[in-house]
């Protein structure tokens, strides 16, 4: 499930957390420690996390209510670290 959701990020692009929990059929309580792990491992990040939105989300009509007044991030993006561990096949190390 842990590799699913970040290949899900890398392959969709930036998701929110409700699209991600949908498409791996978990509950969103599930997805929120998966998601803790994953950023703590340093394999995604919350893009309001840094000074300024990763390229992807600059286009994008959506960005207003993914990335709040306050900073807060309700999406994640994948990081090259997360893109080396699927392409490594490394589940569990890390």
């Amino acid at each position: 499930m842990i590799k699913e959701v970040l290949q899900l990020v890398q392959d969709l692009g930036v998701l929110n957390k409700k699209e991600i929990a949908n498409k791996v059929n978990i509950q969103e309580v599930t997805l929120e420690a998966v998601l803790s792990l994953l950023v703590s491992k340093g394999y995604l990040i919350l893009p309001a996390s840094s000074q300024s939105p990763p390229p992807a989300c600059l286009n994008c009509l959506m960005s207003k209510s993914c990335i709040s007044t306050e900073g807060a991030s309700n999406v994640y993006v994948i990081t090259e670290k997360g893109k080396n561990f699927l392409g490594a096949g490394n589940v569990g190390n890390g």
